[in-house]
Parts: structure tokens; sequence; C-alpha cells
């Protein structure tokens, strides 16, 4: 994977050290760190070396703006500028977008979603997949199915890979993949219709069967949540139902090897094809049901059709529902997460 190589001008800025210091705790695989105490000192690295810088990060109203932006022009070098206040840059000379290759964002910015835009932007390449076929992939698979109340299947699943990237002393994110109709997700991430032309599986797809993918159009399939990736919902729900098993084993090599995540929690609907083989792909998979005669004749008929009793891979969780059967996706979680029920799930999941 190409690393972007940043410079981090911090004269007399804390934020800018702390910066650096997150960055190359958090995000050392895709950025390389320079630090310069001061612009002469960049110019210098620049003059009497063959390196090159890609990107500079600095502070607001610093000394030397005016030579900061003629430098980094003259090297085609791409700035990032922290400000307490957006609105209130201008007075400092430092306008959003006015200066070729400038970018302003304010300090609270998410700094990783922040970082993610800006490597595939700088990074954004096209390259020919390698799928082995014969090889195992190296992520953990964990399924979420449902046999009674369907609607808490995403939420669950959301509650499960949120835990388990808490619990994760590696750092690693941890990917959902959602193949459940009609589950919610386009509705949690896009609550007011906006970003609706982003990419999503059935982008995901599609650079799976040409074996070309892009840097750039891969990030624009996924959603952020903290720790947690997300690949966006496709726009049309029968692509989980035209995906064949091979297409299936495809794309998660691709996930789990060239993206190299850990953990990928699945949300499973019954429309996928191969739908008993594809479960038998996981490392583990967590049964939702409840004490209803419905809920356990489905569950008789899962364990007749699958054979999967015989796997020692399915886990039975009996779901507790919260009293408020109207709350929205991100409350159900919540609850969850404070309660009883929550603490016991943590407990079982596989890390």
């Amino acid at each position: 994977m190409k690393k972007i190589k940043s410079g981090f001008l911090e004269k007399n800025s804390e934020y800018i050290r702390r910066l650096n210091n997150y960055i190359l705790k958090n995000n050392n695989d895709k950025i390389e760190s320079f630090v310069f105490s001061e612009i002469q000192k960049l110019k210098d690295f620049l003059e009497r070396t063959s390196e090159e810088i890609d990107l500079l990060f600095f502070e607001e109203n610093p000394e030397n703006y005016n030579e900061i932006v003629s430098i980094c022009g003259l090297y085609n070098i791409k700035m990032i500028c922290f400000a307490e206040n957006i609105n209130e840059v201008g007075k400092n000379n430092l306008e959003s977008g006015d200066e070729k290759n400038l970018k302003v964002v304010d300090k609270f910015t998410d700094v990783d979603q922040l970082l993610e835009d800006i490597y595939y932007d700088i990074c954004d390449e096209e390259y020919t997949l390698n799928i082995d076929k014969s090889s195992i992939n190296t992520s953990k698979i964990i399924g979420v199915y449902s046999l009674a109340n369907s609607q808490f299947q995403l939420p669950f699943s959301l509650f499960a890979a949120e835990s388990i990237s808490e619990n994760d002393i590696s750092n690693d994110r941890v990917l959902l993949l959602d193949m459940q109709e009609n589950s919610g997700l386009k509705l949690f991430l896009n609550p007011n219709n906006q970003n609706s032309n982003k990419m999503g599986l059935e982008d995901l797809l599609v650079m799976t069967e040409t074996g070309t993918i892009s840097s750039k159009r891969l990030t624009s399939c996924k959603s952020s949540l903290g720790k947690i990736d997300i690949i966006n919902p496709p726009k049309d729900s029968s692509v989980i139902a035209d995906m064949t098993f091979e297409m299936w084993k495809n794309m998660i090599n691709i996930l789990s090897k060239e993206l190299k995540y850990k953990y990928i929690i699945i949300n499973f609907g019954t429309r996928c094809i191969n739908f008993y083989d594809v479960l038998k792909e996981c490392k583990k998979i967590y049964i939702l049901k409840d004490e209803s005669l419905i809920s356990n004749n489905r569950l008789s008929d899962f364990y007749q059709e699958s054979n999967l009793n015989e796997y020692e891979i399915v886990e039975e969780i009996s779901l507790i529902q919260p009293k408020n059967k109207l709350l929205d996706i991100s409350k159900i979680v919540e609850a969850w997460k404070w309660s009883e029920f929550g603490d016991s799930i943590r407990k079982r999941l596989v890390i």
C-alpha cells in the first residue's frame, strides 16, 4: 500500500504536534511523517534531497503564509490548514478554495475520515486483483440471521461490530456487510437522503467481476462509523439475489486480503443464492430467536435444511427486545449497550 509523504509544520502549534503523534499511532500504514519546525526547513529539505512531500499540515495564520503557499505551489504540495472557525479564516488571509491545492478544515473535524478522503484522493490508482480462489480468507466472518423479528438483525449486527471494534487491541477496523433486504441501513446511513449517488454493494461486485479495482471507487463504496466501515447498501436489492456463491467468495477475498479487514460482520437475508453454502463460510453464526412457537419451528427447519448443527458454528441468541419497539436503530444499539443483555453478548462474541 502506497504511503502519503506528509509534512507537519509545527512551529508554535501544539495542535499539529498532537496531530502528528495521533497519525503515527493510528495511521502509519498510510502516512509517512516529516516534521518541520518552520517553512525554511521544508524548503531546505526539498532542495537537498530527492524526497517528495505530497501534503503539508499546518495551523491557521502561520508566519510566512505567502512563502508557504509559494513553496507548496512550486513543488505541487497539497495543503491542509486547520482552523478554529472556518467562517473567520478569511480574516487571516486563508479563504477556503482561494489558493490552489489548499483545503481549510475545522480543528474539530473527524480526522480519520479526513485522512481517508485525502489518502484516496492522492493515492487513487487502478490495479488488477490477484484472487487466489484456492486460498482461505484471513478474516473472521461473523454472520447474523434472525428467525423472528428480523427488524432487530441490523441493530444486533451494528452492536456486534461496535463491541468487537472496542475490544480489539490491535486497532483493526471492522467491516459490516448488509445482505438483508429492507434492513433499514439505507435510511440509517442517509436519513436526509443526501449523498444518494454514492457507490455501494453493486459497484463493489462490478469491480470484483472485472478484476480491476480503483482505490477512489472502493472508498466511495463505504461509509464509516468510528472504527466500523459499512459497505453502502445497493440501490436495487435484487443484486443480492443475483449474487452467486462464486461472486460472494471473490468479494470476501477482496475485503479480507486486499483491504485487510480482520473482522467482517454479515447481516444475512434469505435472498442470497446458495444461502446455506455462504453460511458455512462463517467463523460463527449468531441466530436470533424468541420463545414463540413460530421461532422454534423455524429453528428446527433451519437446522434440517442447512445441516449446520454438524459444524458447531451456530450460536443461538434469545433476543431481548426493547420495550419501545419503535425506537430507531441507534437508540436500540444504545439501549443494549448499557443492559445485562449487552454485557452477556459481549462475552460471547468471537474475538
